[in-house]
């Protein structure tokens, strides 16, 4: 999704289909503020900002919607809903929470992550064992 697909579902999120109630940089805003809130997690620290042209970075694609969810959360606290902000929040963390379980299980993979190595590796004896060794008693 690119920024104006975002503020377009924004838009039906918050029921404000006919730009009525929330302008689209104020939307803008509130999606730039989800991707600085998606940024707090390392695979996610480079993320740019959307354009209108370009879609959303380094996120899966079926996660695109988070932003839209993270947006309109913001869009009823400033309206003053605070049931319908609470509910699309925790929609929006349980979907990050989700993602990021996903990611470290290894079941997504996103650009730029080092992962770590997950066996061990024998620094000790560093090449000292082999089958010329002699036995020091």
């Amino acid at each position: 999704m690119n920024l104006t697909d975002l503020i377009t579902r924004t838009r039906y999120y918050v029921r404000d289909i006919n730009s009525k109630r929330f302008p689209s940089d104020e939307i803008e805003l509130y999606i730039n503020e989800g991707i600085e809130r998606l940024r707090s997690y390392q695979a996610f620290a480079d993320m740019g900002y959307p354009t209108a042209t370009e879609n959303v970075s380094y996120l899966p694609t079926e996660y695109h919607y988070i932003l839209a969810l993270f947006a309109a959360s913001r869009c009823f606290g400033v309206d003053n809903d605070f049931f319908q902000e609470q509910q699309k929040r925790n929609e929006f963390e349980t979907a990050f929470m989700e993602l990021i379980t996903k990611i470290e299980c290894g079941d997504i993979y996103t650009k730029d992550i080092e992962y770590t190595q997950d066996y061990v590796v024998d620094e000790y004896f560093e090449g000292t064992s082999s089958d010329e060794d002699t036995l020091i008693i």
